[in-house]
């Protein structure tokens, strides 16, 4: 497993790219977390896209990593990627769909999203919003997640 600092340069080298594109993306799901000292640790990096820049951020993370082959996936997504990039694991999501008790419940990066930038080596990453973050984990039935935001936000 990687250490957190390499895990983050790897982040660092991501935000480069989509930066420097004009992506429109937000950290989300535990990496979120620990930024935002939720959580001491996390196993990869999730970032959502908005969807209309899938497409072009698919291709920018060709060049920084190896796409993987999706083994079944329970979203329902035109854009879930998963791909290595030094031996770590990045998550890209455009707008997916997540069903729970029969209805689909839609989950991605809005336009008007509520984006928090954090600056990290001098680089501006943006982060989702928890409050969104405890929401997508209610639906996906994350139910430690949801009560790890609810004790941290009280």
């Amino acid at each position: 497993m990687k250490t957190i600092e390499q895990k983050l340069k790897v982040l660092l080298k991501i935000t480069d790219v989509f930066n420097s594109a004009d992506i429109k993306w937000a950290v989300g799901a535990s990496l979120l977390l620990y930024l935002k000292g939720y959580i001491e640790t996390f196993n990869d990096i999730d970032l959502l896209i908005y969807e209309e820049d899938a497409p072009k951020a698919k291709e920018l993370m060709k060049e920084l990593g190896e796409l993987q082959k999706l083994d079944g996936n329970h979203y329902k997504s035109e854009h879930f990627y998963i791909f290595i990039v030094d031996g770590v694991e990045v998550d890209i999501m455009g707008n997916y769909t997540v069903t729970k008790d029969g209805v689909d419940y839609e989950i991605g990066l809005e336009e008007n999203a509520q984006i928090e930038w954090i600056t990290i080596c001098g680089q501006a990453i943006p982060l989702d919003s928890v409050s969104m973050w405890r929401r997508h984990y209610d639906v996906m039935g994350r139910q430690a997640k949801v009560d790890l935001i609810d004790r941290m936000t009280i």
